[in-house]
């Protein structure tokens, strides 16, 4: 890769990037004598070479950003408050039906609840507010499973 054992290259840590998809590390923006180029400090997932620092950042956020359909089948494991969430919606639902009701895709052992993207963002939405202390997924962590 002659571009980055260039000796004038100029190395910008630029900490407004979006991380590597492939790999979750930090980005590098160089610059060889007015070529720009950026990529991935741990892998090779690179832009193709442009003219300004601009168009070749505009070019990392879209090659990195990640897309999904509100429809995916997702899972998450429940933080203890996550559990009380879950339970008070099945209480609710119950009482509107008059039987016994359990969360589909709530596995109470695990407490890991696998369901449409959307179903998660509607029964745990009034939860998901900034400086909150009781999150309702451990790590904060939505996992999109593979179609």
């Amino acid at each position: 890769m002659p571009f980055m054992k260039a000796k004038k290259s100029v190395s910008v840590n630029d900490k407004g990037l979006l991380p590597c998809k492939m790999c979750g590390d930090r980005p590098c923006v160089c610059e060889v004598e007015g070529i720009w180029m950026a990529h991935c400090m741990s892998c090779e997932n690179k832009t193709k070479t442009a003219e300004s620092k601009v168009g070749v950042r505009k070019e990392w956020q879209t090659m990195n950003e990640v897309k999904f359909n509100i429809n995916a089948t997702c899972s998450v494991k429940l933080t203890t408050f996550g559990r009380k969430v879950v339970h008070e919606h099945e209480k609710f639902i119950a009482g509107h039906g008059g039987n016994p009701w359990t969360m589909p895709g709530y596995d109470r052992k695990t407490g890991i609840l696998k369901t449409e993207f959307w179903t998660i963002m509607n029964l745990f939405g009034q939860s998901m507010v900034m400086g909150f202390n009781d999150m309702p997924f451990v790590n904060n962590e939505v996992r999109i499973e593979s179609p």
